[in-house]
């Protein structure tokens, strides 16, 4: 009731951030029957999707799949071949979208800013980050830098040399990161240009 209030009230639709917290919570269903209620109202789906490396072409099925449900255009924002896992693959990802009839926004430029969250898996809050290191030091290093199922690590595909820290609280506490996914690479193939809209 609450969505389709909104949308009576200038919004145009329902989004979702599913790779940050508390998104990355939510379930596909979940997710379907919130964008149902936007799309009985005229409302459309928009998504920062799961996954942009590994689990990008799953992240993008899932945003597809809940338009379809949910019978409402789908908008997959942000989008992008985060790591080498998926560079090269522009034209691959470029036509599941538009084979969808669904639309994305790319940005131009070879980097991406987010929270230290986003490089931890769910049992790993930053508040918690040192005893869970301390605790399980082996789990915790190989969730961050090749993933496990259920999260896909920003480390894996993009490497820690790319990883920079762009802002902190008080020179001791992380808060801001700053990835270089593609110029520090001259290698790492260019994605064909193409619109995405």
């Amino acid at each position: 009731m609450f969505v389709h209030w909104r949308i009576f009230s200038c919004a145009v639709g329902v989004s979702s951030g599913l790779v940050y917290v508390p998104g990355i919570y939510a379930a596909t269903d979940e997710l379907v029957a919130l964008a149902r209620a936007a799309g009985a109202a005229g409302g459309r789906y928009a998504s920062h999707i799961r996954g942009e490396g590994r689990d990008l072409f799953d992240a993008v099925a899932e945003a597809i799949r809940i338009g379809r449900e949910a019978d409402l255009p789908v908008h997959v924002s942000h989008l992008k071949c985060e790591s080498s896992r998926v560079w090269g693959r522009a034209d691959d990802l470029l036509a599941a979208i538009h084979d969808a009839g669904a639309t994305g926004d790319q940005y131009p430029y070879a980097a991406w800013n987010s929270s230290l969250a986003s490089l931890l898996p769910l049992w790993a809050p930053v508040a918690e980050v040192a005893s869970v290191a301390a605790a399980d030091a082996d789990r915790f290093r190989a969730a961050v830098e090749t993933g496990e199922p259920g999260f896909q690590s920003s480390v894996d595909g993009v490497g820690w040399d790319r990883i920079v820290i762009s802002e902190t609280t008080d020179c001791s506490t992380v808060t801001r990161l700053a990835i270089v996914t593609t110029s520090a690479n001259p290698k790492m193939p260019q994605a064909t240009a193409a619109r995405t809209s």
